[in-house]
């Protein structure tokens, strides 16, 4: 099975972080990459997780969203342009990234 990447909208406060990635981790699916951005006004944000390969995915993502702050799961091709591009948007201002970031995850 080849790698997955799900993309998360999820409440945005600061122990979210923590709440996801222990699920992961008491999963044993350890994220390979992440990307978070906040939106909406700052209650919402984005989270995206690139995770290899292994079994279980489909039952993570379940799992994931019986969380209270997770309002969204997908899963998106493996080869999505959020990280394909992530060096490359690394050297760009700040602020210039959400609007990237966002229309690469549309496209997706």
């Amino acid at each position: 099975m080849g790698k997955t990447i799900l993309e998360l909208t999820v409440s945005h406060h600061p122990g979210i972080l923590p709440q996801v990635c222990g699920l992961l981790a008491r999963r044993g699916h350890p994220p390979e990459g992440m990307l978070y951005l906040a939106n909406d006004g700052d209650r919402h944000g984005r989270l995206w997780l690139r995770l290899g390969a292994g079994q279980g995915v489909e039952q993570l993502r379940r799992q994931l969203e019986k969380l209270v702050d997770v309002r969204e799961v997908r899963a998106l091709a493996a080869e999505s342009a959020s990280f394909e591009r992530l060096p490359g948007l690394l050297v760009a201002p700040v602020g210039a990234l959400a609007p990237r970031l966002e229309a690469d995850a549309a496209a997706d």
